[in-house]
């Protein structure tokens, strides 16, 4: 049980982390990133006393589908820039909040001292269009239903199709998450048969003779169901939080008309 709990919460030890560099003073900065935050979360975070050294800190509150934590500070003492922290418990999340940052913030303040000339589109070639396009994709809309049914098939399936044409997770994220949920289940699977073969008898001689029935070996039937069913239940119901975390997330950004790169 223990190695259990270890393979299926090992995951919340992990968490990715960038620093980005604001043009702004932290003042400044902190008031757009709040302005951000509460478009993009709708309002579901909060600010936290403990910045861990930082000026300024936010972090989701336990209902958010988002898992990041952001920190504000100054660049240097004497530095008018400030800078970004953000850390998220996947790769992709971490990623996907440095791209509005960095849009939204530092590219964006471009524009308030001067509008810059647009790309002319005429002169590219029509493979620099069509690589561009595959690059910047807008999403699609995921399903909660869907993915909380493969969740009770296998956990490993709920992520494959969260991580589908999403830029929440990227491949470690997805090769990492999926393969953790597919070797608790044959773990499980395993112990438990190993269970059965180990404390199960056998029919005798004489029980073979008189045709008496013999103990069942089924996972879903002998001393071990109990075990099983409700080792792969835990494992699922920890697993239809994330699901739902990551469809919601996924569908507030195609709900801001966000494109990202994945």
């Amino acid at each position: 049980m223990k190695l259990f709990f270890l393979l299926v919460f090992f995951p919340l030890w992990l968490f990715s982390a960038e620093v980005l560099e604001s043009p702004f003073n932290y003042e400044d900065t902190n008031y757009k990133v709040m302005q951000l935050l509460q478009k993009v979360t709708n309002q579901s975070f909060t600010k936290e006393e403990k910045t861990q050294g930082f000026d300024y800190r936010y972090s989701c509150k336990w209902y958010s589908p988002f898992t990041f934590d952001v920190y504000i500070g100054r660049y240097k003492k004497d530095s008018t820039n400030s800078i970004i922290r953000i850390e998220a418990d996947e790769t992709g999340e971490e990623k996907v909040f440095k791209t509005i940052f960095r849009k939204e913030i530092v590219e964006g303040a471009g524009s308030e001292v001067s509008a810059e000339p647009k790309e002319d589109t005429g002169n590219l070639t029509e493979a620099k269009l069509k690589k561009q396009e595959e690059i910047y994709k807008e999403l699609q809309g995921k399903s909660h239903i869907f993915s909380q049914g493969l969740n009770i098939i296998s956990p490993g399936f709920s992520v494959i199709y969260n991580a589908y044409r999403s830029p929440f997770y990227t491949r470690n994220d997805l090769y990492r998450n999926a393969s953790l949920y597919f070797m608790v289940d044959l773990l499980l699977v395993g112990l438990a048969a190993a269970y059965v073969s180990n404390t199960t008898k056998s029919k005798s001689l004489q029980d073979d003779l008189f045709l008496k029935k013999g103990p069942k070996y089924g996972l879903l039937e002998g001393k071990a169901a109990g075990f099983l069913l409700g080792s792969l239940g835990l494992a699922r119901l920890y697993r239809s939080f994330g699901a739902y975390e990551d469809t919601a997330a996924h569908n507030r950004m195609m709900e801001l008309s966000y494109t990202f790169s994945f």
